[in-house]
């Protein structure tokens, strides 16, 4: 899997993007640059889905698909895919099963996961009147939490239907992202393997073991979500896990101060930041807000003499752009245009709760 993902956005960057960009991405830092990059090249999913993921671990796996030819590095050193790493993606079996949605559900799946994990512990072991257990989540709202259903609920049903739940949808994936789920899990007596445990008895690498128990994580959390009394054990899980707000706290001050009136170089002065960071800020709340108009910074005809460009010369690239349009229109503009190529906008929502908190 974890070569699945490195490929598919190797793949969608057409050699635009550093291995970095890929690391940031894949790891969920918080920055414009990477907000961009996940936005206007469709790679929102992979958002944040591993920010456990060591750089060198990485870095290795690239120089893998390297020596295996499945990717080359390009005269700036960045990666771009071969014919036989097409041919992998195109016979991979996540290829119509990805369940992963990073951009709206990474921080929510690993609260998830923790719910889920002491839930099933708490309710095998009290079913075996061991009530003296060490909780194997030491996170205090977690243990508050599963406390509260357990409380609230019929131990002898809870069991019943956790286990009638979770079997339905386990049997509808992957069998390895099954064992591997359930090889984690703690209760009943037994205690459920590490990450590193389970890489070992499955002959797997500890990335593929981790994407795939996060991604059985995330067709757990979607199967749920789409129908909540299908599965109303489960259902308790998903309490108050809305979806996640993108944007930083800094890009969020710059929209109030841009929400009141003042022009960008105002807010510069009034925050004391560089021009350059209040246009990031500006970008960031661009990718986030679709109802976020972005008129005022460049006319809808540049935007669409912008567009044509970016369709004609297909390419997302900044100074290729640039060049392409003999300078006419600077970075920020480019980037502004950019934030509107490739935006979806999700069930008629925008990304972002801007109220003041």
């Amino acid at each position: 899997m974890f070569k699945f993902i490195l490929l598919n956005c190797i793949h969608t960057f057409k050699g635009e993007r550093t291995i970095s960009g890929i690391y940031n991405l894949i790891q969920g830092k918080r920055s414009s640059q990477t907000l961009q990059d996940a936005r206007i090249y469709q790679l929102d999913r992979y958002f944040g889905i591993y920010p456990s993921l060591k750089k060198e671990k990485l870095e290795k796996a690239i120089d893998e698909l390297v020596t295996e030819e499945n990717v080359r590095l390009n005269s700036e050193q960045y990666p771009e895919i071969l014919i036989a790493g097409e041919k992998y993606l195109s016979n991979s079996y996540i290829l119509d099963n990805n369940y992963f949605a990073g951009m709206e559900y990474h921080r929510n799946i690993f609260i998830f996961e923790k719910r889920l994990r002491l839930l099933v512990q708490t309710i095998t072991q009290s079913h075996m009147k061991d009530f003296s257990f060490i909780p194997i989540e030491d996170d205090v709202t977690i243990q508050l939490w599963v406390k509260k259903v357990y409380r609230q609920q019929d131990a002898s049903k809870l069991i019943d239907s956790l286990y009638l739940e979770l079997s339905q949808l386990l049997e509808s994936i992957c069998t390895k992202e099954a064992e591997l789920f359930v090889g984690r899990l703690t209760g009943g007596g037994l205690i459920g393997g590490t990450r590193e445990q389970l890489a070992l008895h499955h002959k797997l690498n500890k990335e593929n073991v981790d994407l795939m128990i996060t991604h059985t994580l995330f067709y757990i959390f979607h199967s749920v979500k789409k129908d909540l009394n299908a599965y109303p054990v489960l259902a308790y899980c998903l309490e108050g896990l809305a979806q996640g707000e993108l944007i930083t706290s800094s890009a969020k001050q710059t929209y109030q101060w841009f929400n009141r009136g003042y022009t960008l170089q105002q807010i510069s002065y009034k925050r004391n930041l560089k021009m350059s960071t209040i246009q990031d800020h500006i970008v960031e709340i661009s990718l986030v807000m679709p109802s976020f108009s972005i008129d005022l910074f460049i006319s809808d005809i540049a935007q669409e003499e912008i567009m044509n460009t970016i369709e004609h010369l297909e390419t997302k690239k900044l100074k290729r752009l640039f060049e392409a349009l003999d300078g006419k229109f600077n970075y920020f503009q480019l980037r502004l245009v950019l934030t509107r190529s490739n935006f979806i906008r999700k069930g008629g929502e925008d990304y972002v709760q801007t109220s003041s908190s």
